[in-house]
């Protein structure tokens, strides 16, 4: 081969590996890629009148955050939190599939609606439905049962709106 050739092939070859780790050949003066989706890191050594390593690496994405997740608590056992841990409740004046929390109790309970809905795998995908509400806003639920914040809640872990007269309780798994 021609030093302008194998210069075009280890050109090839890099481009080809940067942008998928596939396989960069040349045929008839065109350059084919094949690519694949594995994620790996590959050393190239490329040979022409000295040597040139290089280490070709691809970024992972970030794993995607789930939607909703669990957590614990003494009192209330394993319960549903957001993707950053906060706490997620249930009203009981709530029916199956539908909320009665409009208005100001909006306003100290704002409704949970992730833009996209990941659980983990103690989670069951099924038991999540997004309910469209009379004021026109989507809702997660949770087994039917539209699921809120509570504007008291600071940070993650806390569950100081359980119990608040007597209707609003953390989304608890006991019972249901």
């Amino acid at each position: 081969m021609s030093g302008k050739l194998v210069g075009s092939v280890i050109v090839a070859l890099i481009v080809g590996l940067i942008l998928g780790y596939g396989v960069a050949s040349t045929m008839g003066g065109t350059t084919v890629y094949k690519t694949t989706t594995q994620t790996r890191t590959v050393p190239v050594t490329v040979t022409t009148t000295k040597t040139l390593t290089s280490t070709v690496t691809k970024t992972v994405e970030k794993k995607e955050e789930y939607g909703v997740k669990l957590a614990y608590d003494e009192r209330v056992g394993y319960y549903l939190v957001d993707s950053k841990g906060m706490t997620l409740y249930f009203f009981s004046k709530d029916y199956d599939g539908g909320s009665n929390c409009y208005g100001d109790c909006a306003k100290k309970w704002p409704v949970f609606s992730p833009n996209r809905l990941i659980v983990p795998s103690t989670l069951n995908l099924t038991d999540f439905t997004f309910i469209q509400r009379s004021d026109g806003k989507v809702q997660l639920a949770y087994r039917g049962q539209p699921l809120y914040y509570w504007f008291k809640d600071a940070k993650r872990g806390d569950t100081t709106g359980h119990g608040v007269k007597g209707v609003w309780f953390v989304a608890s798994l006991r019972g249901s």
